[in-house]
């Protein structure tokens, strides 16, 4: 699955980007082929996940102590 975000207009100007999210929250609706809140008026921040925050932030400590070691 492709996902289009705000990212997209930064990669085409040739800076490098990665895109770390987590988007599959609330159900899942088959005629939006997206998720419940994703990029909706439901996209609110008490639909955070703790858990992918976690991941997230440890995926971010790791790369920033990889790019330190070069």
């Amino acid at each position: 699955m492709t996902i289009e975000d705000d990212h997209i207009p930064f990669k085409q100007r040739g800076v490098p980007v990665l895109d770390v999210i987590c988007y599959e929250y609330g159900p899942y609706e088959q005629n939006r082929g997206d998720y419940a809140f994703h990029h909706t008026a439901k996209d609110t921040i008490d639909k955070l996940s703790v858990a992918s925050l976690q991941t997230s932030a440890d995926l971010f400590v790791e790369l920033v102590k990889l790019i330190d070691q070069h």
